[in-house]
């Protein structure tokens, strides 16, 4: 199984899962603190409580427009596809 925002996806993943893939991804560039998902808003903030607190739901609606747009463009076209976000 992959970590991260895979490069090819179908569907769009739970709100859940995406913050899943943002936490990994976070964990990969280095960072060690604690990450904290607040399911609730949609965000996540450091363990430390120092105030930082990213919230995903824009880059959530981002990613799943992408998504659906080439989708639609797979199947009018026949032939563009995602290659990666």
């Amino acid at each position: 199984m992959t970590k991260g925002i895979p490069n090819k996806r179908t569907e769009p993943p739970t709100q859940d899962k995406f913050a899943e893939w943002v936490t990994d991804d976070i964990r990969k560039a280095g960072a060690t603190a604690d990450i904290v998902y607040d399911r609730e808003r949609f965000c996540l903030s450091q363990g430390d409580k120092n105030g930082s607190v990213l919230f995903l739901a824009n880059a959530y609606k981002e990613y799943c427009s992408v998504l659906v747009m080439g989708r639609v463009k797979s199947a009018s076209r026949g032939r563009v596809r995602i290659g990666h976000i």
